[in-house]
């Protein structure tokens, strides 16, 4: 009888022992667990690389871009059911890509001369939608590229407007792709970047007014807003690149660089030849970099460089490219 006690003494004694032992194991591996899903975290929300701004190097001819980004870009289109807009665009993902990162995204809205035209016209017309897509390029800032392809303008009035309201179910439709986008891949929204010519700038210049908080930086070409509706600028970055040939664009500069001095916010301007060599343009733009100023505006002085011709201008400088991508919010 005292022999038996001792055994279920015993037997109770060893069951509690390996119920510890168990719990203990299980609390160590969960720990663990939630450990490596920290880590895992923390690496992705790592500070990403800067890129040095002071590459002289040329860009290629538009036919070389053309012929190593076009087929890289798939061909899409994107219905709305809120706004019942169909919107055609061009998508570049990049090579590798892995949903463990994060990647930037720079949206290029074209000028009013694709409107209505095959997606791939937003490509094809120049700079303004490859140049981000070439293998120097993605090598040193790897990121998807959006380029839209609206069925009508998204400026009211369409061609030839100074820029004072857009045709709104076209704006929302593109903003609305944006999301979708991010939904699908993983896309860092504290790095969305902004750029268009002409109508895409003005777009561009009315999206940093009305989302202010959409972009973490912008580069306008060619391209200009009613400066009473650009209150929002005093506090983003951008570039603002246009010819003095271009009537139109140039007074939208000058009209918000009176903007900013009247407001005493602090901005570099430069006076620049188009035809310089890249590293006489890289080098100016180093130096307007050198003042860590917010807006930067760049101004062509060839007089008879007009308003389409000046586009490709615009994005044939890495600085302000790499200055670009350097930004976050």
């Amino acid at each position: 009888m005292i022999i038996m006690k001792k055994q279920v003494l015993i037997g109770t004694a060893l069951a509690f022992f390996l119920t510890l032992t168990l719990t203990a194991c299980a609390s160590s591996s969960s720990q663990n667990k939630a450990s490596s899903s920290s880590a895992s975290s923390s690496s992705s929300s790592k500070t990403f690389k800067k890129t040095d701004t002071n590459d002289a190097t040329a860009d290629s001819s538009l036919s070389t871009v053309l012929n190593e980004t076009e087929s890289k870009f798939t061909q899409a289109s994107y219905k709305d059911s809120k706004t019942g807009v169909t919107l055609k665009y061009n998508l570049f993902v990049p090579a590798n890509y892995s949903k463990r990162s994060s990647y930037p995204l720079l949206s290029f809205i074209p000028d009013d001369s694709v409107t209505g035209k095959s997606t791939k016209t937003g490509l094809s017309q120049g700079y303004g939608g490859t140049i981000w897509a070439t293998p120097s390029e993605q090598k040193k800032h790897a990121s998807f590229i959006l380029v839209p392809v609206f069925s009508t303008s998204t400026v009211a009035g369409g061609v030839g407007q100074s820029g004072s309201s857009v045709v709104k179910k076209n704006v929302q439709t593109y903003l609305d792709l944006l999301s979708s986008l991010e939904s699908k891949y993983s896309i860092n929204k504290k790095r969305l970047y902004a750029t268009g010519q002409s109508m895409g700038g003005m777009t561009m210049f009315y999206l940093n007014s009305h989302y202010p908080k959409l972009f973490a930086a912008t580069l306008y070409v060619s391209s200009q807003w009613d400066v009473k509706q650009l209150a929002a600028l005093k506090h983003q970055k951008f570039f603002y690149i246009v010819s003095s040939g271009d009537s139109q664009a140039s007074s939208g500069q000058n009209d918000l660089i009176n903007y900013l001095k009247k407001n005493n916010v602090a901005y570099t301007h430069e006076t620049l030849s188009a035809a310089a060599s890249a590293a006489t343009k890289n080098k100016t733009v180093n130096q307007m970099l050198a003042k860590k100023d917010n807006a930067n505006f760049l101004t062509w002085s060839n007089s008879s460089l007009g308003h389409m011709q000046s586009f490709n201008y615009g994005y044939t400088i890495p600085a302000v490219r790499d200055w670009l991508y350097n930004q976050s919010k």
